[in-house]
């Protein structure tokens, strides 16, 4: 997120936690939206989990494309290997 966020996109950059207290780390970073989602053994449930809290969150609507950049074990930091375009 602070490497996305450091060229100043014209789009919002949600972040996504399982843990209360990063989020609240994150929400002190410019341009960055927090949300905190209860971590799942499951890597595509975990996904589905993360888009239906930021819909719900009103973030997103149908039709918008999101770029999804996370790491394929939950939990583990420096372990980003997944870049992901979906459309909602």
């Amino acid at each position: 997120a602070l490497s996305v966020v450091a060229f100043r996109p014209d789009v919002p950059v949600i972040t996504i936690t399982h843990d209360a207290q990063v989020r609240q780390q994150m929400s002190l970073v410019w341009g960055t939206e927090s949300i905190v989602v209860t971590a799942t053994e499951d890597f595509e449930q975990f996904i589905d989990k993360i888009l239906q809290a930021v819909q719900d969150q009103n973030y997103l609507s149908k039709g918008d494309q999101v770029v999804l950049v996370t790491g394929s074990t939950v939990g583990l930091t420096g372990a980003t290997d997944t870049i992901r375009v979906l459309t909602i």
